[in-house]
């Protein structure tokens, strides 16, 4: 079988199949659950206007941060691993002549470019459940993060699943070594945060499940290209593939937010 090692996202090796996997390279790395629509909900859980520093991590091609910098007023700096994402995200700005209100920049989760104690926000959509370390990724927003300052994530959470069944995805997709809700929360609060919160809001996967099956679709499409790079073969794909809508539609695949203060 057919193992290759090289860098995720994030700076870290990793082999193929049981890090990132060949799901997450034909779903792209932007994926926006709930779009504009949930970061407007997140944007007023925590108080975002246009008195509020905000700082968006893995900011992807930056629409978030262009959305809070542009509809709310705040002064958004956001950073991203991909040199090509904080390149598209400056381009959109300069549209919009947003460039005195929203700055971009290339740099890891876990190790930001900033002072400490610098935002009074900070925010991350989806992407916490693909850090391989959480832990530090967390940690670098605490460290960031004013004193009484709010912190908002939101991403995949799994239920209950077969251990088993968990382990086979994972040779497929990141995303299934997502946490539960009640160990983000711990991680949260290891980071050092307080009055961290949890809210289910597992039907932003169900409302996206006709997206889904049709990237899946087109999984199964690509599947006997990159599956010579796990340890599935290609009916064990077709029945994951099967699995994995059950499992949305059981809402055993979820996904959550978590707010917490410093």
């Amino acid at each position: 079988m057919k193992r290759l090692i090289r860098q995720d996202s994030y700076g870290k090796e990793i082999t193929m199949g049981v890090g990132k996997g060949f799901v997450d390279k034909v779903l792209g790395d932007v994926f926006h659950p709930g779009g504009l629509k949930l970061t407007s909900e997140l944007a007023q859980l925590t108080g975002i206007d246009e008195n509020t520093d905000v700082l968006v991590m893995a900011c992807g091609e930056g629409d978030s941060a262009i959305y809070l910098a542009n509809d709310l007023g705040a002064k958004v700096y956001a950073v991203d691993i991909a040199p090509e994402k904080i390149k598209e995200g400056t381009k959109k700005a300069r549209k919009l002549r947003l460039l005195k209100r929203v700055f971009f920049k290339n740099a890891s989760v876990y190790n930001m470019p900033f002072l400490e104690e610098m935002f009074d926000v900070v925010l991350c959509e989806m992407t916490i459940c693909l850090f391989p370390d959480k832990l530090k990724a967390l940690q670098e927003a605490y460290r960031v993060l004013r004193p009484h300052g709010t912190v908002i994530f939101s991403g995949v959470i799994i239920h209950d699943i077969p251990r088993e069944t968990e382990k086979k995805f994972r040779e497929l997709t990141c995303l299934f070594s997502s946490p539960s809700i009640s160990e983000y929360i711990e991680l949260f609060k290891k980071a050092g945060f307080k009055d961290v919160k949890g809210i289910d809001r597992s039907e932003i996967a169900v409302e996206q499940y006709d997206e889904l099956k049709k990237k899946w679709s087109k999984l199964r499409f690509f599947s006997k290209i990159f599956l010579q790079e796990t340890v599935v073969n290609e009916k064990e794909f077709t029945n994951l593939i099967k699995k994995g809508e059950r499992l949305i539609e059981e809402r055993k695949v979820g996904y959550g937010i978590f707010i917490g203060k410093k």
